[in-house]
């Protein structure tokens, strides 16, 4: 009884009343953070070790949570979001001030900024931008091109180049893929990204061996970071991050528009242990559903 009057004049609210007590008792933060975000009450109020952790056992876990995010449904010229891309931006928002952002990056393109602005705003987050995300140096770089020589495909998308960067050939030259002369002109490009992926993981605290295919944590990090960028970066990011060969990753996995990909990188069992980071969703749309926005794949058909 003295639980309930005291929470009762913390939190004038019964609602907010029953979700703390409720909380207090079982540990389950569900009602509270449904109450919590319909009154714009979550970020200021609520301590950031819960909400941006959603940890209930108060054990702290040293592993960073690595989410990339594919812009809102877009207009490409000029460069932005249609009105369902920023319906779909505004639903992103929603779902990250649930648990919280440390850090939030975007491409340097309009489209993936403005799609990173509902959450950032949210969170109070500044947007560090990071150019060689944006689509426009990739396109250059990992596209087919057609008789005039100008980038009309990419090469994964491409359904003819994407059966051949599939054949047996290719497949056998796993991660020297590009010592195949049709592939050899995609290195620098993939390279490119693969570095700049690598100088960006390694400032969070964690550097890649590219030859264990696996990280090293060289400074604790329990961070959510996102990074809002594009499908066909996003593709190459992905297969050098999770140490799959590019023709297969990126003829295999694809996109959709707003989406998250999850990564967790883990926390290390003893000092120096290896890191395989692991998916723990890919391409996730609950926000859209949670918002009654369509689950269409890039707009395109329903999913």
């Amino acid at each position: 009884m003295g639980a309930f009057l005291l929470s009762f004049i913390v939190f004038p609210s019964p609602f907010f009343s029953t979700s703390y007590l409720l909380y207090r008792k079982t540990g389950d933060l569900s009602r509270w953070e449904d109450i919590a975000m319909i009154c714009g009450f979550w970020l200021d109020f609520f301590p950031k070790k819960i909400y941006n952790r959603g940890e209930t056992t108060g054990k702290q876990v040293e592993t960073m949570i690595f989410y990339y995010i594919r812009h809102g449904d877009p207009i490409y010229n000029p460069n932005g979001l249609t009105p369902l891309g920023a319906r779909q931006a505004e639903a992103l928002g929603k779902r990250f001030a649930v648990h919280g952002l440390d850090r939030i990056f975007a491409s340097s393109s309009e489209r993936a900024i403005q799609t990173a602005k509902p959450a950032a705003e949210l969170l109070k987050k500044n947007i560090e931008i990071l150019d060689w995300a944006n689509e426009d140096y990739a396109w250059q770089e990992l596209t087919v091109r057609n008789e005039k020589g100008e980038p009309e495909e990419w090469c994964f998308d491409d359904r003819e180049f994407a059966r051949f960067m599939n054949t047996e050939e290719v497949r056998a030259l796993g991660d020297q893929w590009y010592r195949h002369p049709e592939l050899a002109r995609f290195e620098a490009g993939y390279r490119r990204i693969a570095e700049a992926a690598d100088a960006l993981l390694e400032s969070l605290g964690y550097r890649h061996d590219l030859k264990t295919h696996t990280f090293e944590q060289i400074r604790p990090n329990n961070d959510r970071v996102a990074l809002f960028a594009h499908g066909g970066t996003g593709k190459t990011f992905l297969s050098h991050v999770l140490d799959m060969p590019f023709p297969a990753f990126t003829t295999h996995f694809d996109i959709s528009h707003s989406t998250m990909t999850v990564i967790n990188f883990g926390e290390p069992h003893k000092d120096n242990d290896p890191i395989v980071p692991g998916v723990l969703q890919f391409s996730g749309d609950s926000h859209l559903y949670k918002d009654g926005l369509p689950t269409k794949f890039c707009n395109r058909f329903y999913i």
